[in-house]
């Protein structure tokens, strides 16, 4: 059993899992369930020659069906009187009596996801630790299945159930065997009449959707498979799909899903006025590990503000022989630096900072001592700041462990933040758009000047704890990571859609720019 130690969240087996699960409300339990169904089944064909090809498609289909309807429960809340959660979990039950023992983990788990819909949580809860845990044939796949739980968990103290459902299955991707397992059932499901379901469940690996009413004909419209053939049902579920396109006019594409829990230099909100701005985040937020460190945090702040204001002052009055740009730069940091927690932005502030320091490299041959030294002082003030906001670590480590593979998509972002403009201040604040401008000022890639060769007596900038990032990787991620961050909240505001104008047709033209930026930004973590 992995140990998944996320704030409170520290299970250590799957009885302490099964007992925090019967805490949590109804449609955590449903959507925690499903998801662990879902990363399942795959292992649906193991082993499949030795029963016949009518018990292997009806267990695949009630299995299915049954996971099919509680995503649908957990993503679609407000729908659950459509769900018949009672009969997908009597029919899964039903075929799980076929002797077909080497499919037990993914029948008890798609069982355990329709129970989910309104059965009892310790026995869900239970149903999940066995299924996944039973899983000795491979036990890298089952600490990855146990991992991938409690990653669910976890997920569960700052996002919805129904924005958790809507998530990729893995943050990773598949572990190698499972990935073999899936091809093997995409050819045991080779017939077409089952092109639905397989569509179904890469949806549910990606993170992508169709429209509502269409992801819900999979949890409403298939009855009982001991009454019907499941080639005919599966026909007649692929008709209406495309009579559901056509009476909607969409051929659309579905909306993109945003990329979860990645860094970004704004953190982004709904406000009281139902529009979408920027609000506090770890960025300025600072974080106080000890006691006193509060008041550590208030003395250098104060003492890195005042060694700025002084600078600035000295360079107006022209004590130093120095260009202008150093006081351009120190005065647009002074405006980033944070005044109190939840105010300025210490990332933009460091993006600031290293712009200094570049000044101060180039021209270390020719500074005044004097004023080397108080440089010095500012930068040293600065990197004593970053413990306590440890988001803009993470972000230069985000940036670091990505790879640039692509050029990124200019006429996206700008497509994007024209929309945003556009539907500003309607359904966006313009804090909004200045902050992705920021973003794209301050981390635009500068030419680096050669080391000089430094003179005798001469003082240098001081080593930084932090490597500068590699600037085109910095601008890259940093302009892509807000456009999804932007995306993502507004995408949380589809519940709110009635009360705000416009959000439909916003949601089209955002989701047109926002998927290319979104891609590359796939392929740059992955």
């Amino acid at each position: 059993m992995n140990d998944i130690s996320n704030g409170e969240l520290n299970f250590t087996n799957s009885e302490e899992f099964a007992d925090w699960l019967e805490t949590q409300p109804r449609a955590a339990q449903a959507v925690i369930t499903v998801r662990a169904a879902l990363r399942l089944a795959p292992t649906l064909q193991r082993r499949t020659s030795k029963i016949r090809a009518r018990q292997f498609a009806d267990l695949t289909f009630s299995a299915l069906w049954a996971m099919a309807l509680a995503w649908a429960a957990a993503r679609y809340p407000g729908k659950i009187k459509k769900l018949r959660a009672t009969e997908a979990s009597s029919a899964a039950a039903f075929f799980s009596e076929i002797d077909y023992p080497t499919n037990s983990q993914a029948i008890s788990s798609a069982i355990a996801a329709a129970d989910a819909v309104g059965g009892d949580p310790y026995d869900i809860a239970q149903a999940i630790s066995w299924a996944v845990s039973n899983d000795d044939e491979i036990k890298i796949v089952k600490a990855e299945l146990w991992e991938a739980v409690f990653d669910d968990a976890s997920r569960l103290k700052t996002i919805s159930s129904s924005v958790l459902a809507s998530m990729p299955l893995r943050r990773r991707g598949m572990p190698i065997r499972t990935q073999e397992e899936w091809r093997h059932l995409q050819t045991a499901l080779n017939a077409p009449h089952w092109k639905p379901w397989l569509d179904w469940y890469r949806r549910r690996l990606n993170g992508v959707e169709e429209s509502e009413e269409i992801e819900l004909l999979f949890a409403t419209l298939p009855v009982d498979p001991r009454e019907k053939d499941v080639a005919e049902q599966n026909a007649r579920l692929a008709r209406r799909i495309v009579e559901l396109r056509k009476s909607s006019g969409s051929g659309e594409k579905p909306l993109p899903n945003p990329i979860e829990s990645i860094s970004a230099p704004f953190d982004f909100g709904w406000n009281n006025a139902h529009r979408v701005t920027v609000i506090a985040g770890p960025q300025n937020t600072p974080v106080f590990p000890f006691a006193g460190s509060d008041r550590d945090h208030h003395d250098r702040l104060d003492a890195c503000r005042k060694t700025v204001e002084r600078l600035i002052a000295d360079l107006a009055a022209q004590r130093f022989n120095a260009r202008p740009d150093y006081r351009l730069v120190l005065e647009t940091y002074l405006e980033e630096l944070p005044a109190a927690p939840g105010s300025g932005n210490l990332l933009l502030a460091d993006a600031e900072a290293r712009v200094l320091r570049g000044l101060f490299d180039e021209d270390v041959n020719i500074l005044a001592r004097a004023l080397a030294e108080r440089l010095n002082r500012i930068l040293e003030f600065h990197i004593a700041l970053r413990p306590y906001y440890p988001g803009v670590g993470r972000f230069y480590d985000d940036v670091r462990s990505g790879a640039l593979s692509a050029p990124l998509p200019r006429d996206a972002i700008a497509g994007f933040v024209e929309v945003v403009r556009e539907y500003t201040p309607d359904i966006f604040e313009p804090a909004v758009s200045r902050g992705i401008d920021k973003v794209e000022e301050d981390f635009a890639p500068h030419p680096a000047a050669p080391a000089p060769q430094l003179e005798p007596g001469v003082l240098a900038p001081r080593p930084d704890p932090i490597d500068a990032p590699d600037p085109e990787k910095a601008q890259a991620y940093s302009l892509t990571s807000t456009i999804n961050a932007v995306y993502r909240v507004f995408l949380n505001g589809k519940d709110m859609a009635a009360a705000i104008k416009g959000w439909d047709e916003a949601a089209r033209k955002l989701g047109e720019h926002a998927g290319p930026v979104i891609e590359f930004l796939k392929n740059y973590l992955s």
